[in-house]
């Protein structure tokens, strides 16, 4: 027997549940991305700790936590493109804790409620 295209033979109902949980977990955290906060790009986008020393845990593994702490993390986060979340490690923009909301007027223009939204919720 398959569930989502995995072979669950054996498996026990608890199991599988937990399967199916987890990927609804999963596309849940998939559909909370945004467009780029960058460049505004909507294709390959990444989640990035705005702030690392309050990462918890990396977003791909999230799927196995519960709504309300995938929702904690992901308040964490910027969404960027692969290529603006590169430049950002690479160091080609360094943004620090200080100067987030000026290095965000240095990029495209994007709605100041995206801005507000990712800097400001709690």
């Amino acid at each position: 027997m398959q569930v989502l295209g995995i072979d669950v033979t054996g498996w026990s109902t608890k199991k599988i549940t937990k399967l199916k949980q987890k990927r609804k977990r999963w596309e849940y955290i998939q559909d909370s991305k945004r467009p780029c906060l960058f460049c505004g790009c909507e294709k390959n986008i990444e989640f990035h700790h705005i702030n690392p020393t309050e990462k918890e845990s990396s977003v791909t593994s999230l799927s196995s936590w519960s709504y309300k702490k995938i929702n904690e993390e992901l308040s964490k986060c910027w969404c960027l493109c692969r290529e603006c979340h590169d430049k950002l490690h690479r160091r080609i923009c360094d943004p620090l804790p200080e100067t987030y909301n000026v290095v965000l007027t240095d990029f495209k223009p994007i709605k100041q409620t995206v801005i507000e939204k990712y800097l400001y919720d709690s």
